[in-house]
This record gives structure tokens, C-alpha cells and sequence, in this order.
């Protein structure tokens, strides 16, 4: 099984994250759920996941920091921004960073099980 990790600073949409994902059906466990980046960041580098999953805009840091932080550390593993935002120069960023791909809120399920079977694939 592929490990998921699921960052977003609110509770709710973190719900949201894992009713519209049929992560089981792809063969994903989710490992771990956390509020903050910084929080993730500690979880990640202990063990990393095969897909993240993140919001972009939280509290103290971004996702896409994250992904910095990441790098830093030689850690690449799948990575997946949800934004309420619907900025270019967030998707930008996100792109030359190496995101997979940007979801924006609200989630889609069509649009989440076609982007889960390119994971699959990937």
C-alpha cells in the first residue's frame, strides 16, 4: 500500500480531502492528517509518505514552502496542492516547484479519481 499524508490548518476540509479521495481504492493509507506544515514537515522527514496532500495557504507556513523544506532535505515524494485560491501565480509556483498538480476547492470527484488514476500510473 501508498502512504498519503493530508496537510490543511482547517478540520473540515480535511474531511473534505478524505470523503472526495477514495484513497483505498487506489491502494493508498492514509498515514497521517496535520493541521500545519511545520507539524508535517517533523511527521515527513521521520517517515516519508509516497503522496502529499496540502493546502496552500496556512498559519505560519505554506505548502508550497513545504515543498522547499522538502527538497532541502532530498525528500520528493508526490505532491498535491488544494487551494481556495484561485491564483495564477500560486499554480505558477506550484509548477516550477514540481507540484503534480493544483486542485482547486471545492473538490471535484470526477476530476480527484482521474488525478488518483494518474497517480496510480505515475
Amino acid at each position: 500500500m501508498y502512504r498519503v499524508i493530508l496537510i490543511d490548518d482547517d478540520r473540515w476540509a480535511l474531511k473534505d480531502i478524505r470523503k472526495t479521495f477514495d484513497f483505498e481504492r487506489f491502494g493508498f493509507l492514509v498515514a497521517g492528517e496535520y493541521l500545519s506544515a511545520e507539524e508535517a514537515f517533523r511527521a515527513i522527514v521521520a517517515s516519508p509518505p509516497d503522496l502529499i496532500i496540502s493546502d496552500i495557504r496556512m498559519e505560519n507556513a505554506s505548502g508550497l514552502e513545504l515543498v522547499k523544506w522538502l527538497k532541502e532535505k532530498q525528500i520528493f515524494p508526490l505532491f498535491i496542492i488544494v487551494s481556495g485560491y484561485d491564483y495564477f501565480d500560486y499554480a505558477q509556483e506550484a509548477l516550477r516547484q514540481g507540484v503534480f498538480d493544483y486542485l482547486l476547492k471545492p473538490l471535484d470527484d470526477a476530476q480527484v479519481n482521474q488525478l488518483m488514476e494518474r497517480i496510480v500510473q505515475h
